[in-house]
């Protein structure tokens, strides 16, 4: 395919690729440059570049559906046949319906959405417990932080270095939820 097809997609629950790679929740742009034997492939983009993704054709419709329905609601279009899915809990639209606003402005993990009492701060200034910002730097190849996706360090960092080998250990699929 020579040329690249542009879309938005949303993905309203934490999920895994084909390839078993974790995509969080949130709103994205995809960059689709090959279809082959019912997949999808291409660059998701939020804020910089996310990777390199691997999805079923029928996921990336049914994400883009997400997406419109997100945009739709977003532009106040009132139509009958509009698609009416949810939006990723983490969109403007949710954030004073579920009250995470909250979980930050209070020194709240924003993983675990406890109290933290001895924060654990990366260099993008977001706070996490340490074992929760561990656990999370685990499960992805590139250390970058949940909410910014600002790449952490390995090294001078507060949280403890993790291991390629600690990611590769953790790369089994939680659920896919568009299946």
């Amino acid at each position: 395919m020579n040329n690249i097809i542009k879309t938005t997609i949303s993905i309203p629950d934490t999920i895994y690729d084909e390839n078993k790679q974790l995509i969080p929740s949130g709103n994205y742009y995809f960059h689709i440059t090959k279809f082959e034997r019912g997949y999808c492939y291409g660059n998701l983009k939020s804020r910089g570049n996310f990777g390199y993704f691997k999805f079923k054709s029928r996921d990336v419709i049914k994400m883009m559906a997400i997406g419109q329905a997100r945009l739709i609601r977003r532009c106040a279009i009132k139509e009958e046949d509009a698609p009416n899915y949810l939006s990723p809990p983490t969109s403007p639209i949710n954030m004073n319906k579920y009250g995470l606003e909250n979980y930050c402005r209070d020194n709240n993990c924003s993983i675990c959405l406890e109290k933290i009492s001895y924060p654990c701060k990366l260099k993008c200034n977001h706070i996490f417990h340490e074992e929760c910002i561990t656990n999370w730097f685990k499960t992805n190849y590139v250390r970058s932080c949940p909410i910014c996706r600002s790449v952490e360090p390995r090294f001078g960092s507060q949280v403890r270095n993790t291991s390629v080998k600690d990611y590769l250990l953790r790369r089994t699929p939680l659920y896919n939820n568009y299946v």
